[in-house]
């Protein structure tokens, strides 16, 4: 039989310029995936003219969401991280490297590294259930071990 239960899954996030000394991300809501790496297409193919098949490999970034409760300490953390790398009129961003650190229960450790934040949402979405939306903030990251 396999275990695959995330009690107590955890990342440790640090962004060189903003959170240098990190923070942990635990606050993991209930209707949504907490940590969710896209897949990623590591190859490419393609027929020639007169059909021979050609395989080739390309570089690509490893991208992930994670999500967090409204208002937790993490959801604060990371409103700060996507506002101070946020570009805009008249204002200078940080242009944080970032490394995440993923731990389960079982004791597995993904680190991924030399990353930026790609997206957030500023501010709430109210949902039609009357409750605050769940916070999500995308990531792509160059290295994955």
């Amino acid at each position: 039989m396999e275990e695959i239960s995330v009690l107590g899954a955890k990342g440790w996030l640090t962004a060189d310029k903003t959170f240098p000394a990190g923070f942990a991300i635990t606050k993991f809501p209930a209707d949504s995936d907490g940590i969710d790496i896209q897949e990623t297409q590591i190859s490419n193919a393609e027929m020639g003219v007169n059909g021979d098949l050609i395989t080739y490999r390309t570089a690509v970034a490893q991208t992930l969401t994670i999500s967090v409760i409204p208002g937790s300490d993490e959801d604060k953390n990371l409103q700060i991280l996507l506002d101070r790398n946020r570009a805009a009129k008249g204002r200078m961003y940080e242009q944080d490297n970032i490394t995440l650190v993923v731990t389960l229960n079982n004791g597995d450790t993904h680190t991924f590294s030399n990353g930026i934040i790609m997206s957030g949402e500023l501010g709430y979405s109210l949902t039609s259930q009357g409750k605050i939306r769940t916070k999500r903030y995308g990531f792509m990251f160059e290295q994955f071990v």
